[in-house]
């Protein structure tokens, strides 16, 4: 692995740096993508994002050593790039309520941003 490629896998970059042009991430050896609040395709749909996560993905096994890559998405408060997803108070806010809130937030917020599309929130227990 030379300098640059090394250089590279330890970089991570906003999604909208490379949504229009997947080959910057093949170009520069990419190692990371993030979607921060708000970013997201569009539309705003689980196919669209299996798409664009496909696509960026094609572009980093199309380096030479084809090292996959890392893909993040910002929860640290809920998932709220997905519609009907809870978002929650900062940790601080948290860090004032009972233990057990925190915690169960933490558990929803991750099952939210795993699944496809969260249940309506009457739904949720």
């Amino acid at each position: 692995m030379t300098l640059e490629v090394k250089v590279g896998q330890m970089t991570q970059t906003e999604r909208y740096q490379v949504y229009d042009d997947a080959t910057q991430i093949t170009t520069w050896h990419l190692g990371a993508l993030l979607s921060g609040g708000g970013s997201t395709p569009t539309p705003n749909t689980p196919q669209a994002w299996a798409d664009m996560v496909d696509r960026f993905q094609s572009a980093a096994l199309a380096t030479r050593l084809h090292i996959p890559l890392l893909y993040g998405i910002d929860t640290v408060h809920g998932d709220g790039n997905i519609y009907g997803a809870t978002v929650f108070p900062h940790n601080i806010g948290l860090g004032a309520t009972q233990p057990s809130s925190a915690r169960s937030s933490t558990c929803r917020a991750g099952r939210e941003t795993t699944s496809p599309s969260p249940p309506p929130p009457q739904l949720v227990q």
